[in-house]
């Protein structure tokens, strides 16, 4: 019977250091609380829960390196990451994306008569996309940029929403019983102009053209393709580019989970699996939703 990764791969041991790491990563949250940038939105108002960018900051691509400790911090400080969007799609989008050495804009760019063409690539920077639901948007891939470095190099970025993904509602729309509990008591005068937070909002901007690879900082692996066995030709395609990258990869532990099983003797070269293996990984799940 062939082997998997995990009989022959050891994880370096930080055991000793994830308290230390822990506490870390709680001061820097606590830090944010008490010193952060973000400000109350008051036009319009918003009820019906807090916003995500500030609930859920802990899985913002920089705090997520934060929290695996030195070996986070190193790939931080090579990356200088600062202002991190993120652009997702599937492990077959990923093998094309590394192999072509572009992201390639499927997208629309807004406006009108634009001269030059009109496709863009999608970015987000919410740190919950990976946990909403999003159609045909695949989400095993993310590949992590960083906006000031990129607008600082020329490219056009331009906010967008498409339709149903606004950041607010109004709260007519929404009867829900706890909606309604919310606003029940509320004057005639405070529910005019009332609108809830969007649970579907994207943060979503789009980037005009391509973007070359050599603009990614980082490359997220939240999960191995669903739909690909593990001895698939898509499969050993999308390792192989993984290995091949110099862009600095994380992982999630699902990710590392189904490569300590994939057999060895069908997943192809021992050293692919083994440099991915390698990897740090994150401890959270991305696609856990949040109540």
């Amino acid at each position: 019977m062939p082997k998997t990764i995990n009989e022959y791969f050891q994880p370096s041991s930080t055991g000793s250091h994830s308290n230390i790491d822990d506490l870390i990563l709680q001061a820097e949250l606590d830090k944010f609380a008490q010193t952060g940038s973000m400000r109350e939105d008051r036009t319009p108002r918003y009820i019906g829960g807090t916003d995500d960018v500030v609930a859920n900051i802990a899985l913002s691509p920089i705090m997520t390196l934060k929290s695996m400790g030195n070996v986070g911090r190193k790939i931080l400080e090579k990356t200088g990451l600062r202002n991190p969007v993120s652009h997702y799609t599937t492990g077959q989008g990923a093998t094309n994306i590394l192999d072509k050495g572009s992201i390639y804009g499927t997208g629309k760019f807004p406006g009108k008569n634009l001269i030059g063409g009109t496709r863009a690539v999608s970015v987000t920077r919410d740190p919950m996309f990976a946990s909403r639901p999003h159609g045909s948007i695949g989400t095993d891939i993310r590949f992590v940029l960083d906006r000031d470095e990129m607008v600082k190099k020329g490219f056009t970025m331009q906010p967008f929403t498409a339709r149903n993904y606004g950041k607010t509602l109004s709260y007519k729309n929404q009867p829900t019983e706890a909606l309604m509990r919310l606003i029940e008591n509320k004057t005639a005068k405070e529910l005019k102009g009332l609108r809830i937070k969007n649970p579907k909002f994207e943060f979503e901007e789009r980037v005009r053209g391509n973007i070359p690879t050599e603009n990614i900082k980082l490359i997220d692996i939240l999960q191995l393709p669903l739909s690909e066995s593990d001895f698939s030709q898509n499969m050993l395609k999308l390792l192989g580019q993984l290995s091949k990258t110099n862009i600095p990869i994380i992982k999630s532990n699902l990710a590392k989970n189904r490569l300590s099983h994939i057999p060895i003797g069908r997943a192809g070269t021992f050293e692919d699996i083994y440099k991915i293996m390698e990897t740090p990984t994150y401890k959270f799940d991305p696609f856990e939703k949040v109540r």
